[in-house]
């Protein structure tokens, strides 16, 4: 016999909330995935190919590493059934050089994410406000980076993204990130 007082209403169980995963993204080498859910005790079952996923599918049990393009979908578990299925796609691009980011934008016609190689580039203005690097092929306005990269700074390695984008004709990157 189960009391419950007047006006209240007996509480239901429930399946568990939807899980969550690291944000769909693009990456260059390698990318980490996390997945979590926030029911206690739920247990959360994943694809990588796709697929829906089930309680035969794969048991998450620590963050793993994608390699290649992935889409990834995750569902928690419990003793009262299934939550929605959750879903992040990962996906993996090349880095290229300055003159390709600027095709990027002109094939597309419209703003492009890009991943510029760094390597051998070099910083030949820095205005606060822009960046300007150029690299065996051409140069490119970093509009707004706020990198504080001097005149002359040569890199070795390393990756810039942000958007491939035109302002008055001119090509520039904005959002810029380094790594």
């Amino acid at each position: 016999v189960t009391y419950i007082p007047s006006g209240e209403t007996p509480s239901q169980p429930t399946a568990p909330s939807k899980p969550t995963l690291t944000t769909s993204c693009s990456f260059l080498e390698t990318q980490e995935v996390t997945i979590s859910c926030s029911t206690d005790g739920a247990t959360i079952y994943y694809t990588t190919d796709g697929s829906v996923p089930k309680e035969t599918s794969s048991e998450y049990s620590e963050p793993f590493t994608v390699n290649v393009t992935t889409t990834v979908k995750a569902i928690a578990v419990n003793e009262n059934g299934s939550s929605e299925i959750a879903e992040a796609t990962y996906t993996k691009v090349e880095a290229m050089s300055i003159a390709k980011a600027k095709e990027a934008y002109d094939e597309a016609g419209k703003d492009t994410e890009v991943f510029i190689n760094l390597a051998n580039a070099v910083v030949t203005v820095n205005k606060g406000d822009y960046l300007f690097i150029q690299d065996g092929t051409t140069g490119i306005n970093l509009y707004k980076s706020g990198a504080t990269h001097a005149v002359g700074t040569m890199f070795t390695k390393g990756v810039l993204s942000g958007t491939s984008t035109a302002y008055k004709g001119m090509h520039q990157i904005t959002g810029a990130t380094f790594s």
